[in-house]
């Protein structure tokens, strides 16, 4: 119960750790704290977990499975990038910040749902994830920052909401996307 926040680096490189549970009272993990665990298949986060930090998980190639806290607000930038085992992420409703390329190379996660407290998807925040198909915005997306989806091959249609104003330089570039409709309230492209 002492223990509020995993350090910095503090378990980077571990190869052989294979199952991560953050336990009562962990509110943080920082920055790069499990990166490059390429062993690591799972991890499970108590309800009082709400911040993780860039790079907190990135390059865990094994990761499977992510049982996130429902009380989450901040995913960091690059957290996931290049876990490419990573099928299903269950974003909770709590989270209202998924920083820069925070899932980027997550070449098995099919589909996503971003929470309504999200309001901008920020850069290549899902670059290179081939595998996904299906992406729920949220009602109050405002922003689709530059190369968002770039490079989402089987992600075929999506649909925008109504308080989307701008999409960005290559937000959807080398996407499957076959058709698009643009709002009206959008303004920039």
């Amino acid at each position: 119960d002492n223990l509020k926040i995993i350090g910095k680096e503090a378990f980077k490189e571990c190869e052989s750790l294979t199952s991560v549970t953050l336990g009562k009272g962990i509110t943080e993990v920082s920055e790069g704290a499990f990166e490059n665990c390429s062993s690591l298949g799972s991890v499970t986060m108590t309800k009082e977990v709400i911040s993780l930090g860039k790079i907190a998980f990135r390059g865990c190639y094994s990761l499977k499975k992510v049982t996130f806290s429902d009380t989450l607000t901040t995913i960091g930038e690059n957290c996931f990038r290049g876990c490419m085992a990573l099928e299903s992420v269950e974003i909770p409703k709590s989270v209202t910040e998924i920083g820069s390329g925070a899932f980027a190379n997550c070449k098995s996660i099919v589909s996503i749902a971003i929470p309504d407290g999200v309001t901008a998807i920020r850069l290549m925040t899902f670059e290179r994830c081939s595998k996904l198909s299906s992406v729920k915005l949220p009602d109050g997306l405002t922003v689709i920052e530059g190369f968002a989806f770039f490079g989402c091959v089987s992600l075929t249609s999506i649909d925008f909401n109504a308080k989307l104003t701008t999409i960005k330089q290559g937000a959807f570039w080398n996407s499957g996307l076959t058709k698009v409709n643009i709002p009206d309230n959008v303004t920039t492209v």
